[in-house]
């Protein structure tokens, strides 16, 4: 990331042990401030961005050489005997951040983050005997260019797990790997203030410059990258069956060619008339920790407000909403190879949506009046005789708040309030950031059409100075007329 740390305060910390099992942390006034690297020091990384991207193949293929191991070797992740202990030790742990502060950047355009975080985990009995459930409350504000843009809010969750050492992370295709998450939260205000949107696209503008330098690298390191000759295939042959470092080689190779390798070496049990990647997706389907979860969030009293550089908190564009429900649930998507992905139904309920131009006190005539929506969508995927086939289901429903027909009046004043609010806001928006070696792009369209023009110009006089003057000759010029009209 483009961002370096520059220092990290911590006024208290306290950890104890729980009264019998278990752990708790206390952590007291925590002050951690980033700031935004320049282009000029990403050369610096590039060495090491280069080697993450020859290594990726190689993490790839250990993440999938685990699964097989865990497959001819099905276990837990500790011994039977000690799994009551630790699992003991997991249901008496709590957390608690006090007043925690960061910040990003320095100046007009520093972005904080403040918030509060308690978690704790005791037993649950929701799914099976010995699960876990955690509960956590956060409140999070953030401000940016010394706005507010993110008013105290209060998250309160609870999530129910099974047993995390004889469930969760066993081998294999247990029917409780289910997870429940119940959520809530209340006083949700956004504000998009010029000031505070000039910060954040600053920050989206760093990340996204950063973003193209590192694929830049990425690309060249992998172009650079000369694939095994087939002497040095029999060596890192060699070198897989006597267990020694065969890293070197496999920098080299994709993911697919190494478990090929450790396919044909150690004789894994792949069923008859099965391909590799189809007897690895099942393994993957396996072993999977979740198998199904059921979600609910409720969120009540939503704002958000679009103000202008001359409007105060509470004077401009405001979308409010009385609550919001949402659920999802993701069924077991079993061991069946032409299923891809677990089947998922999800409904939203929107409850008094509106929008208004002005506060109360003004008397603006709103510019949507209180509203209900809903939407329900289901979605599965599906592998067919030929392709991947995708179902996707889609309802919505919209109506008045009295049932009655919608009403929404889009007024002179309504219009000139958004076109002011989006000019300030593009006002402060701050031109690309340049990775090294590169010129910023103009902000502006016409602009940039402008450059675009010149440059395919600039090109062609380029390939009709044959001798290089720097001048068209009347032999040049009828060159490139006959190239238009034919012969001129």
């Amino acid at each position: 990331l483009p961002l370096r740390v520059v220092g990290v305060h911590v006024k208290r910390i306290v950890a104890t042990p729980g009264p019998v099992f278990g752990l708790r942390a206390r952590v007291h006034e925590a002050h951690v401030e980033l700031d935004w690297t320049q282009p000029e020091s990403w050369e610096a990384a590039a060495e090491a961005v280069g080697e993450a991207a020859k290594t990726a193949s190689q993490g790839e293929a250990k993440a999938t050489l685990k699964l097989v191991e865990k497959h001819i070797k099905s276990k837990g992740p500790v011994p039977a005997a000690l799994a009551p202990v630790v699992e003991k030790m997991l249901h008496g742990a709590f957390v608690f951040v006090k007043n925690l502060r960061i910040t990003i950047g320095s100046g007009d355009e520093a972005i904080e983050v403040l918030g509060t975080l308690e978690a704790r985990t005791s037993g649950s009995w929701a799914i099976e005997w010995g699960g876990t459930r955690v509960r956590t409350k956060v409140s999070l504000a953030v401000n940016a260019g010394g706005k507010e843009v993110l008013a105290p809010a209060n998250l309160q969750a609870q999530v129910d797990l099974p047993s995390i050492l004889k469930t969760l992370l066993v081998p294999q295709a247990l029917p409780n790997k289910r997870v429940k998450l119940e959520a809530s939260l209340k006083d949700l205000k956004l504000s998009a203030q010029p000031m505070a949107m000039g910060a954040l696209m600053s920050a989206s503008t760093s990340f996204g410059a950063f973003s193209k330098w590192k694929g830049g690298i990425t690309a060249s390191a992998l172009q650079a990258i000369v694939p095994l000759a087939p002497g040095e295939k029999d060596l890192y042959i060699e070198a897989l069956s006597k267990a020694e470092d065969v890293s070197q080689w496999e920098c080299r190779m994709t993911s697919k060619e190494i478990l090929q390798a450790h396919r044909e070496q150690k004789c894994w049990p792949v069923p008859y008339g099965n391909t590799l990647e189809e007897w690895l997706s099942r393994l993957k389907k396996q072993q999977a920790p979740v198998r199904a979860a059921d979600a609910s969030l409720e969120v009540q009293d939503i704002a958000v407000e679009l103000l202008s550089a001359q409007d105060t908190q509470g004077d401009g564009i405001i979308a409010t909403i009385g609550s919001v429900a949402a659920q999802v649930k993701m069924t077991d998507l079993g061991l069946d190879d032409a299923v891809q992905s677990p089947p998922i139904h999800a409904t939203l309920k929107v409850n008094t949506f509106a929008v208004a131009v002005d506060s109360v006190a003004y008397l603006a005539v709103p510019l949507l009046e209180p509203c209900t929506a809903s939407l329900e969508l289901e979605m599965r995927v599906e592998k067919g005789d030929d392709d991947i086939q995708r179902f996707l289901k889609l309802s919505t429903y919209l109506a008045s708040q009295e049932s009655g027909p919608l009403s929404m009046t889009v007024s002179s004043r309504a219009l000139w309030k958004l076109n002011r609010a989006v000019a300030d806001i593009k006002a402060l928006v701050p031109p690309p950031l340049a990775a090294t070696g590169e010129k910023a792009e103009s902000s502006s369209p016409d602009e940039a059409r402008q450059n675009r023009h010149l440059a395919e110009v600039k090109k062609l006089f380029i390939q009709l100075d044959a001798d290089g003057s720097g001048f068209l000759e009347l032999g040049e010029v009828q060159e490139l007329m006959n190239s238009i009209y034919g012969n001129f």
